[in-house]
């Protein structure tokens, strides 16, 4: 099970490997709110990626709506910690799926995950998980890493000679 968030699916969708992550988990999951971020309000904006994603949702991931009670909880999070509504209700969903692995790149949020007891993965983990797996050699990894940098997918400089650093233990 992996439930993810709307930032390192349209990133993976930029670089055209969103199958990685059908390839690495067999349950993709996401709230509703993430599929409307990423498909619908992607379309509003013209992104060409939002078609892409669309048939990568229909086909490999289960989206769920939330409750009332859990949309309460939710608006309260993403108050709270000052995150975003997609960010907060792949939260709510991974505590009421007693999932503990998610998906999301925003570093508040990924604080906000932990604190919540949960493990939250990013964009890189998914290419770093790939060349363990042998889907992709190290010199792909690097190269997605690049293009994700020239598709204006943000990390520090810390962040990007870790992933190097981690690569070359693999």
């Amino acid at each position: 099970y992996l439930i993810i968030n709307s930032t390192p699916l349209i990133y993976l969708a930029k670089i055209n490997r969103l199958d990685l992550l059908n390839k690495l988990w067999n349950n993709l999951q996401a709230p509703e709110e993430v599929r409307k971020e990423c498909v619908e309000v992607g379309k509003d904006k013209g992104y060409t990626d939002a078609y892409s994603l669309e048939k990568f949702f229909d086909k490999y991931v289960k989206v769920h709506k939330l409750s009332e009670e859990e949309n309460v909880k939710l608006l309260r999070i993403a108050e709270e910690f000052n995150i975003d509504l997609g960010e907060a209700a792949v939260i709510v969903l991974a505590k009421k799926k007693e999932e503990n692995e998610i998906l999301m790149d925003d570093s508040r949020a990924r604080r906000t995950a932990k604190i919540m007891g949960l493990k939250p993965r990013g964009t890189l983990y998914i290419i770093l998980r790939a060349v363990k797996r042998s889907i992709i050699s190290k010199q792909e990894a690097r190269e997605l890493l690049e293009e994700l940098i020239s598709k204006n997918f943000y990390i520090s400089i810390k962040v990007y000679v870790n992933f190097l650093e981690q690569l070359e233990k693999i």
